[in-house]
Parts: structure tokens; C-alpha cells; sequence
């Protein structure tokens, strides 16, 4: 409670145990028990010392188990039986009194079964990650006040970037994610500006309601979870479950969606936080910085190029005469500090649009030529050594 207090994290599960650090065995809770009631046995109903049993029968196997009972206990527990009915019920009370106590041995044996029985293991590692958060706390504390009085400015660009993401996982990193950064934001009293790199793909609406679909997002987990969907099933019904709300919304595809529902918890929350959002288009590899070309991982129309580089792609579904609208990394990155410059101070919430369609613009055909032209002069090598043919 003290380690998590005013922390607004997700659940945080601990196991208090022992197994892992200092294991004790049934046997040796057996021995423990003969050696303190020997020296500090019990006394019964009628004034005498209890004496226990030195060895105590263990057994794993549930039917040697019953087998036991059935010899030691239900035997003569039947032959009370037959001799009260033999002596006209003399002796009703016996065969009553140890029957009952045969029913409650049985029912905590199977009541127990599970735990007597288990043979794994707790991870306490939490306990431990407890104990040096407890130690850091203190620390922890004067870091983040220290970080709410000289943070100034906050630039938010962490996304889910593929097109058919497991849906509560966008909504969580594009949507939810977004809400959080903007948490952190209202907390630093020098905070300047709040810059969210959304997409242009589309515009947000305010008609989108993420908290409705955070709770159908629950809905469907815990549907999947009562149908016990395995995880490979739980990731493919997820990111069709992504598709199909975000179309059912005019939206091509998931990150476009949750992106957008992003933008929407900014706007709605923001109060009076000064917000400027950056819309880029189809992010590529860098005109000039740090070199030109570069790229880390591949992305949006890279995946496609590389694609055809391999030989891979023979046919692509497009219009010749569309305008692709493309943007470098470095361009985009320089446009957002300039952005950052121009709007410092501000309280008001400004958008940016940043792209190549109206300016520069280039076609689909533009790109299908270039791409032949450059891999014709250099063309890459596949795995058995030879020369990639287009």
C-alpha cells in the first residue's frame, strides 16, 4: 500500500510464500509435528495425555490413499456394523460416532487434496521488486517532483503503428496512452506545450466516443476469455475485432481508428494545456539527416519498396494516376521543432499538417519507375548469392 500509494498504474499482483526461498516439505511438517506434541502432547476429555503417532502414513497417490482408509478404518467400521445389528442395536452410538468422524476425514482430505497434492512453485519476485521499490521510494518521489517543476515541454510520439494491431492493444498504446501523457502534462506547472504526433489519414471527429469503446473492448475480452480462447486465437479475433469497429466508423484500419480517438481525448481534456498536434503523411526514410535514405524499420510504402526489391511483389492494386502523398523522417522531425518554436507560450490548440501532396506532389507511376530504375543499377542479393531479377 505505502510502495503503490497515489500511483494510478495498472493491477499489480503479489505472491507471499515461501516455497521458492525457504521450501519446507510435507515430511518434514510430519517430523516437526511428532517431536513438540511428544513433548507438549494434549490432553483429552477425560484427562489423559494424548499420545501421537510416530510414523505418520504419507502417500501422493490417491488410491493407495483410499486403500489405506478402507483397511484401516472402514473394515472394522463394517464389522461394528454387523456386530450392532448382530446384538440388536446394544451398540448404536459406536458405529454412529465413528462413522461420522470416517465422513469428515474424507471430506478434508478431498478438501485438501489440491494443496497437499500441489507440486509447484510460487515466484515471490515481486516481494523483491516490493522491497527495492520500498528502498527507492524516497528517491522516487523527490525525482518526480523534481520532474514536474523542470519538465517545460513534452513531445508524444509513441504509437502502435500497424494497420490491423490487436485492437486493445491500440486503443490502449494510440488512444488511452495519448490520455496519460496528457496526465503527466497537467502536473508540470512550467509545461509549455504538449506536442501529439497524430496521422493524417483522417481527421478526427468528435462524434467518436473512446470511452464506449474502451468498455466494448472489455466486453470482447472477457467474451473471449469464457469461450477459452487461446492466445494465437485471441490475437487474430482481436485485430479482426480492430478492423471491423474501425470501419464500422469510416475508418480504413485500426491505427488510423485509435489514432484518431487519441486526438479526440487531448481535445476533450486538455483544458487549458497548451496542445499542438502534428499530422503527418506517409512517413519515409530521411532526405538529408542523418544521411540520406536513412530508415529504422520498415514502414508504410519502405515495406512495399523492399518488398519489390526481393522480388517478392509482381502486381500491387493502385491507380497509376494517384498522388502518394510521402514525407521524410527528417523533414517531419525539423517541421515539429519549428512548430515547437513558433507556438511556445501559447494556450491556444493549433494543428499542423505536414506532407507533400500540394507542394511536391508524386504519383503512383512516379514511384513504380523510380523503384525500377534504382534496383535495375543496384540490386540486392538473395540468399543463394545471385543478383535479384525485377
Amino acid at each position: 500500500m505505502a510502495a503503490h500509494a497515489k500511483q494510478s498504474c495498472s493491477d499489480i499482483i503479489y505472491h507471499i510464500g515461501s516455497s521458492s526461498r525457504n521450501p519446507i516439505c510435507i515430511s518434514n511438517i510430519a517430523n516437526f509435528l511428532f517431536q513438540y506434541f511428544t513433548q507438549n502432547p494434549l490432553t483429552d476429555k477425560k484427562g489423559k495425555l494424548v499420545k501421537v503417532a510416530k510414523d505418520l502414513f504419507l502417500t501422493e497417490n490417491m488410491t493407495t490413499l483410499h486403500m489405506y482408509i478402507s483397511i484401516r478404518f472402514m473394515l472394522p467400521l463394517k464389522i461394528a456394523k454387523f456386530g450392532n445389528i448382530a446384538s440388536c442395536q446394544y451398540f448404536p452410538d459406536v458405529y454412529t460416532n465413528n462413522n461420522r468422524k470416517l465422513q469428515q476425514m474424507m471430506r478434508l482430505i478431498n478438501l485438501y487434496k489440491p494443496y497437499v497434492l500441489f507440486k509447484g512453485i510460487f515466484a515471490d519476485g515481486n516481494i523483491e521488486k516490493l522491497h527495492t521499490t520500498v528502498r527507492e521510494s524516497v528517491k522516487d518521489v523527490q525525482l518526480r517532483e523534481k520532474l514536474w517543476k523542470e519538465i517545460d515541454i513534452i513531445v508524444d510520439s509513441a504509437a502502435t503503428t500497424s494497420f490491423d494491431a490487436r485492437y486493445d492493444f491500440a486503443l490502449g498504446t494510440n488512444t488511452l496512452g495519448a490520455l496519460h501523457v496528457l496526465s503527466l502534462a497537467k502536473k508540470c506547472i512550467n509545461i509549455k506545450m504538449l506536442v501529439h504526433i497524430s496521422t493524417a489519414i483522417k481527421a478526427a471527429t468528435s462524434k467518436l466516443d473512446f470511452k464506449a469503446e474502451e468498455k466494448i473492448v472489455a466486453e470482447k475480452l472477457n467474451e473471449l476469455l469464457a469461450q477459452g480462447a487461446s492466445e494465437d486465437e485471441f490475437t487474430l479475433l482481436m485485430k479482426d475485432f480492430g478492423i471491423k469497429r474501425s470501419k464500422l466508423h469510416g475508418w480504413p484500419n485500426t491505427y488510423a481508428f485509435t489514432k484518431a480517438m487519441g486526438e479526440i481525448c487531448l481535445r476533450q481534456s486538455k483544458e487549458m494545456s497548451p496542445l499542438i498536434i502534428v499530422r503527418p503523411t506517409m512517413v519515409t526514410g530521411s532526405y538529408k539527416e542523418p544521411f540520406p535514405g536513412w530508415v529504422e524499420g520498415l514502414r508504410t510504402v519502405d515495406a512495399a519498396i523492399a518488398s519489390y526489391a526481393k522480388g517478392k511483389i509482381k502486381c500491387f492494386l493502385g491507380n497509376p494516376k494517384l498522388i502518394v502523398d510521402l514525407v521524410t523522417g527528417d523533414v517531419v522531425i525539423n517541421s515539429i521543432m519549428v512548430a515547437m518554436a513558433v507556438n511556445a507560450n501559447q494556450s491556444s490548440e493549433i494543428i499542423f499538417h505536414v506532407g507533400s501532396s500540394l507542394r511536391n506532389p508524386i504519383y503512383l507511376s512516379n514511384i513504380v519507375n523510380f523503384m525500377f530504375q534504382y534496383f535495375a543499377k543496384n540490386p540486392l542479393i538473395d540468399k543463394k548469392g545471385k543478383l535479384v531479377k525485377l
